[in-house]
Formats: C-alpha cells, structure tokens, sequence
C-alpha cells in the first residue's frame, strides 16, 4: 500500500514547521515540535499584550489535498462538536476514527514507567455522501500539569496530513506507516510486549473507586468535567467523568488486559 501527503497550494503558514520534523517522525517527537511552536506562539501573544490568538485559521476550510503535511493550528479551528464527534468543511467532514478518540504518547521515561506528555487522536476525511477519501489527520496536543490531575491543552495544536491509496486498508497499514503511527491511533492495539504492572500509570488524584490505581487520570485543561482514563498497557483513553460516564467501562477495559495477558 502506497501513501502520499498532500502538497496544494497553501498560504504562507503561522508558525512554518517546513523541513523541520518529517511525516515519519516518532509521536514523541510531534509532541517536542509543538512545545517549540507553543513557545514561540505563547511569547509574541505576551508581547502584544494578548493571551489568545489565530494560527492558519485558513486551513480549515481546505480540501485535505491542499493542506500542507505538517502544520500548527489553534484547537478551536479543529474542534469536534462533542455530539457530533466531526468537522464539517464545504468539501465533506473530518470524523474521529475511534471512539473516545484520544491516544496517549509517552515521553522518554526509565523503564516500567509512565511518562505522558502529550495526546493524540486520528480523523479521517469523507465526502458529504459519507464516501471514504483515504485522507487521514493525525492531531498532537500537549499536556500540562493541572491542579490534581493532567490537562489536555488544546489551545494549540499539530497536525499530519496523509493520504492512504487503498481505501479498504483502514487498519491494515504497511509497516513503515504502521510505524509512523505507533500503531495505535487507527484500533484498539494492545500492546503485550512489555505490560506495566498495575498502577504504573497513577497519578495523584481524589477519586473514590479502586479502579484509578490502573489509571492515569487526565482532563480537558477547558472544561474539568471532560475527564479521561489513560490506559497503561495500550495508551488508549478512555471517557470517565464519575457521574456521566462511571467506572464499570474501566474494569471492563483492565481485565480485558489481564485475559490478555494470562494467555501469554
């Protein structure tokens, strides 16, 4: 299967990422990238006295073949309606490829520990008619500390641009794009090469439920109340506000882990 990025033509990009950081760049890396940009971004807004601003507000309107294959953005243009889990665009509609939609990335930690600093999440591009393009967005957010917990910071945000030529191969990647994208973002991947024992993942937190201690609790550093459980075995995010969404989807999602692991 061959892949291809999109280079239309575009304006003169905020915050050019250009040749620094390739497609096939570790999650890892996309992460560093971002906090670099966010520097730059939190900097000249300071010196305008202003705490907000637009970056490549044109972009979202662009077909996905015009859009560079690397860009920064504010998260507010790429923002899924929570209901509707997609982007409208005149041309069709970005749809989240899983659900819950965010990956956890891990930084560079000692083994058997869990160092996240960032998150992703996978879009794919269909027309109106709900046809399938093959175009697929990878987007990165940082995390900052919060009060009790990780925050999602989705004030800025980075974005990867690709297109996949066999329409029909959505989980079948080839090894070099499966590589690209730790194999994570496009299905419920367990990895069960080196699983962390349990509450390797904790984080300081007030919850009641014995659940947690297999959980890293995160939220949207906006709205509180948009809490996540961060798996330590997959790095999959799962929804977990203790009214809205309860805990059971939790110890469903560990013991499926341990089943995983008792037969290997």
């Amino acid at each position: 299967m061959e892949c291809q990025s999109g280079w239309g033509q575009f304006q003169l990009e905020d915050y050019p990422v250009g040749q620094e950081i390739d497609l096939l760049a570790t999650d890892a890396e996309f992460i560093g990238c971002l906090g670099a940009k966010q520097q730059r971004y939190e900097s000249e807004n300071a010196a305008l006295g202003i705490q907000t601003s637009e970056v490549n507000t044109h972009l979202a309107s662009l077909h996905p073949s015009e859009l560079p294959p690397c860009f920064v953005a504010a998260g507010t243009q790429w923002a899924l309606p929570t209901k509707l889990e997609e982007r409208q665009t005149p041309h069709g509609a970005w749809k989240q490829k899983k659900e819950g939609g965010y990956t956890a990335v891990r930084g560079v930690g000692t083994p058997g520990s869990i160092c996240y600093i960032g998150v992703k999440r996978t879009l794919e591009f269909q027309l109106h008619n709900g046809a399938k393009t093959g175009w697929i967005m990878v987007q990165y957010y940082k995390l900052v500390q919060g009060m009790d917990n990780l925050a999602i910071d989705e004030e800025l945000i980075f974005c990867k641009v690709f297109q996949l030529k066999d329409e029909d191969c959505d989980l079948q990647l080839s090894a070099i794009r499966g590589d690209q994208l730790n194999a994570t973002p496009l299905g419920e991947c367990i990895n069960e090469e080196a699983l962390p024992p349990p509450g390797a993942g904790r984080q300081p937190t007030r919850s009641r439920s014995a659940v947690w201690n297999h959980f890293t609790k995160m939220h949207k550093k906006n709205d509180p109340r948009d809490v996540y459980a961060a798996c330590p075995r997959c790095d999959g995010m799962l929804k977990a506000h203790s009214k809205d969404d309860g805990t059971t989807h939790l110890w469903r999602h560990y013991r499926m882990h341990l089943r995983a692991a008792a037969t290997h």
